[in-house]
């Protein structure tokens, strides 16, 4: 589960309290485990526990803007925005055009 602390309209705990999730779900019966949502490894980890018979949460603390600086303008909104303008549009095409070109199918 992504535990970004943002939905549609901003932060969540602008709307509604959801932490502490991991103790949240493990009062209902789940297996929790917050991880760093950036890190592959892990986020799978805890798959690799034997069952117990609850179900298994993997709590993924992530950054909406990680990896892309440009998101940090739009904060707190990221969710259902449009671009501005085309300058804004712009520098999004750019920065994916070098991201591409550092990245590739071979990494």
């Amino acid at each position: 589960m992504d535990v970004n602390g943002h939905q549609c309209d901003g932060e969540v705990s602008a709307v509604m309290t959801t932490e502490p999730l991991d103790r949240r779900i493990e009062a209902f019966g789940g297996r929790a485990f917050v991880v760093d949502g950036h890190d592959p490894v892990a986020i799978d980890a805890p798959a690799a526990l034997p069952p117990d018979g609850r179900p298994l949460f993997v709590l993924c603390r992530t950054d909406p803007c990680h990896g892309i600086p440009l998101l940090k303008d739009r904060f707190p909104k990221f969710h259902y925005v449009r671009f501005t303008s085309n300058a804004e549009r712009e520098a999004y095409r750019a920065f994916f055009e070098t991201t591409m070109k550092h990245e590739g199918p071979e990494d």
